[in-house]
């Protein structure tokens, strides 16, 4: 019997590591896929030229511009844009409401990854539900299916679609084309959506009490920054300040000592000491 080498238990090592990491995320979780790919080519388990072949590949590229895409409508206003239209023709009613966050995410969704998509529409949901005042949570689950619905319509709809199709190339199989799983994937999002709509309202629990709607979504993006006195920041408006542009920051209010709070202007220099 031929005994067991090295390799094998130290590569079920690591993998149960990495698992162990992935759960308990003490450790960002790209951190930890990437010491992973370190340590098995630091082990000798698997050859330095092909560790990050992968990072090269028509996949990764793909779904990086997919992610490019989705952070430029984010950074041009183009969210802001969208949250203004449906506020304006769902009128604050729960069926016309429903009916866009369930169509809109799933047109744009099958043209991008859905993952993006749904990360993209979750912000504008909160914020819609939260002026009309209606339970955001009614709408966040109808939201992530409406995307799951259309994932096979196109071939870029889910970055499962594109990984397949990258390994189907790999091994001298024709791709997948653009709207080649379209035939089945459009009755399928069609049924859906359709059944998404007619019973969500009944199989989704509210699990926002009523007094928590008109703050919710300031506790999920407020935060607070503390400029110390040594700071290079000292002296710097607003409108010059790399807090505003570079970290795309709203800034709501202004606690300089004991002076109480302020509302800042682009011309305030917020930055003096002991604010």
């Amino acid at each position: 019997m031929k005994p067991i080498g090295y390799e094998i238990p130290t590569l079920i090592g690591a993998l149960f590591a990495a698992m162990v990491l992935f759960s308990i995320e003490r450790i960002p979780t790209n951190l930890t896929a990437l010491g992973l790919l370190l340590f098995l080519v630091l082990a000798g388990l698997l050859p330095a030229d092909e560790a990050f072949l992968g990072f090269g590949s028509d996949v990764v590229v793909m779904m990086l511009g997919l992610l490019i895409w989705v952070e430029g409508l984010v950074h041009t206003g183009i969210t802001r844009v969208l949250e203004r239209i449906i506020m304006r023709y769902t009128s604050a009613q729960y069926n016309r409401f429903l009916l866009v966050v369930l169509i809109v995410p799933a047109l744009v969704g099958a043209f991008m990854s859905n993952t993006t998509a749904t990360a993209l529409f979750l912000p504008i949901v909160v914020g819609v539900a939260r002026r009309a005042k209606l339970s955001p949570a009614k709408f966040l689950m109808p939201l992530a299916f409406a995307s799951i619905w259309v994932s096979s319509i196109t071939l870029v709809s889910t970055s499962t679609n594109v990984v397949v199709s990258g390994l189907m190339t790999e091994y001298g199989l024709r791709g997948l084309g653009m709207f080649e799983l379209a035939p089945v994937g459009i009755p399928i999002a069609v049924a859906g959506l359709l059944y998404t709509f007619l019973l969500a309202r009944y199989l989704v629990p509210d699990r926002i009490p009523e007094e928590q709607i008109t703050d919710i979504s300031a506790h999920l993006y407020l935060t607070e920054i503390v400029i110390p006195p040594d700071s290079d920041l000292v002296g710097e408006t607003l409108r010059d300040t790399f807090l505003i542009q570079d970290l795309d920051l709203k800034v709501l209010r202004l606690d300089r000592g004991g002076e109480g709070h302020r509302a800042p202007t682009r011309a305030h220099k917020p930055t003096s000491p002991g604010d």
